[in-house]
């Protein structure tokens, strides 16, 4: 999954290059974006009694809101999604770089993508959770949400249960649990506006809303175990602590109780999701930059400054990875010094997969490049 695991902490069990050495293939080219002179425009959504929303869209592109998912690499294939327009689910061979198949929605985004047990999962605007065959690319069933307004977002998979958000007519956000072997939801939570993606524990789902509140679910029946009133971002959830941002603030939730543990200012105004793993929270600012801070605490423990502005870095063997504006980068994580980095000649990046001491990254300028 996107984010790693069920805990959406942005870490991966694998190995990455420690050093580099160099470009391993770069795919034939697999989409193409018109380049345009100008930086970019944003759109801003004011929420009632909620807050302001502000989403960055590059303008390197003809199409509006086009973009490309981070990519994911199971069993021998990298994966991601893209929008151009219609929804487009790419397949590539990681030994080779070569296309194995393609999937297309037309006139919808497809989130990011979900990967298990032979099949992979994916959400399109219209409502839809796509299940296909992962070796051909073919839909073995489909599930739709009733009474859909916008999308689906990015599946979490665990223990036979696929959960994904929607936005139903009546502007309420929806948490399914789709139980994979009856293709039938276990449950369904409502509230008002947009959902997190969630974190799912042993017995409990966390997740967060655009009212400002912090919920967890009990996993086998759905119902409110605890709220805390928060504006946040998705959750990170490891060793039983929730792991969150607002933008502006660091903070960690008991899981169990809901009870805020700490509290703290966010220097770099947090872009995106967090990576946690073991005692240090790593995100990247707004602008530039990439941070470390101390996961008991908050406090600062180092800063790698960037010379522009990153996606959501991920964790790998003590190493954090990001992409972005211009670039690819390593960092240990422990000090926060540069273990390599890959100039993107201006172009824009994703945020590596990374295996089996290798990095793939997806670029702007359509291809697929495996470095070693």
């Amino acid at each position: 999954m996107v984010r790693g695991d069920r805990r959406q902490s942005g870490t991966y069990q694998a190995k990455g290059p420690d050093r580099l050495h160099g470009m391993l293939w770069k795919s034939p080219q697999i989409f193409s974006f018109a380049i345009k002179p100008s930086g970019g425009f944003i759109n801003v959504t004011k929420v009632p009694n909620v807050g302001t929303y502000y989403d960055f869209y590059p303008s390197y592109t003809t199409f509006p809101g086009a973009h490309f998912s981070t990519p994911i690499i199971a069993d021998g294939t990298v994966y991601f999604a893209l929008s151009l327009g219609d929804g487009h689910l790419v397949a590539v061979d990681a030994a080779t770089g070569q296309r194995k198949w393609s999937y297309k929605v037309e006139r919808h985004d497809l989130s990011a993508p979900a990967v298990a047990g032979g099949s992979i999962y994916i959400g399109s605007g219209d409502g839809v959770l796509h299940v296909l065959d992962t070796a051909t690319g073919q839909e073995k069933w489909r599930f739709q949400a009733k009474d859909h307004d916008y999308g689906v977002g990015s599946p979490v998979i665990a223990d036979g249960v696929v959960y994904f958000n929607n936005l139903n007519k009546g502007l309420k956000g929806e948490l399914y649990a789709l139980d994979i072997q009856t293709r039938q939801p276990r449950w369904v939570y409502r509230e008002q506006m947009y959902l997190s993606a969630p974190a799912i524990g042993a017995d409990a789902v966390y997740l967060s809303t655009w009212t400002g509140l912090l919920v967890a679910l009990d996993i086998k029946s759905g119902q409110e175990k605890w709220r805390l009133k928060a504006k946040t971002g998705p959750p990170a959830l490891v060793d039983g602590t929730l792991y969150l941002s607002d933008g502006k603030n660091l903070s960690a939730v008991d899981a169990e109780t809901g009870k805020l543990k700490w509290r703290a200012s966010a220097n770099g105004n947090v872009r995106a999701a967090l990576a946690v793993a073991g005692d240090t929270i790593w995100y990247t600012g707004w602008l530039d930059s990439i941070y470390a801070v101390d996961a008991q605490t908050g406090r600062e423990k180092w800063k790698y400054k960037t010379k522009s502005s990153c996606i959501s870095p991920i964790a790998v063997d003590g190493v954090v990875y990001a992409g972005g504006e211009d670039q690819v980068f390593a960092v240990d994580g422990k000090t926060g010094a540069l273990k390599w980095k890959i100039d993107c000649e201006k172009l824009t990046a994703s945020t590596p997969a990374v295996a089996d001491g290798r990095i793939y990254v997806v670029r702007s300028d359509g291809y697929v490049y495996s470095f070693y």
